[in-house]
């Protein structure tokens, strides 16, 4: 039963998805949203591919229908991976925002520093 659920909520919001840019929907109604942010709980071990550690994962979230970004953090051991996917139509420039994370995540864990 919960791996039936695990497979229905995604196939449901994929036909709906589907089902609203088929019949032209969502030129309808204005964007619910430009922006999502996710934060998921990785691996707290090290993982192995063909016997070579794994230095880093890159999450893919979904770019839903009217948002223009979106940005998934996932957890690796003792690091932050970031995935970032935008929409050439609505962002004209990501890699601003890719340049600038790095610094601004150093600013943020020094002024946590008391």
């Amino acid at each position: 039963m919960t791996e039936l659920a695990e497979i229905t909520v995604p196939a449901a919001l994929s036909f709906v998805t589907w089902l609203t840019r088929s019949i032209g929907v969502a030129s309808l109604q204005p964007a619910m949203l430009n922006l999502v942010v996710s934060n998921v709980m990785g691996p707290p071990i090290p993982l192995y591919l063909a016997g070579a550690q794994v230095q880093a994962i890159y999450p893919m979230g979904p770019l839903l229908t009217g948002a223009g970004m979106n940005l998934t953090v996932l957890s690796n051991l003792d690091r932050l991976d970031v995935g970032i996917m935008a929409c050439p139509d609505l962002v004209d420039d990501p890699w601003s925002l890719v340049e600038s994370l790095a610094p601004c995540l150093e600013e943020l864990a020094a002024a946590t520093v008391g």
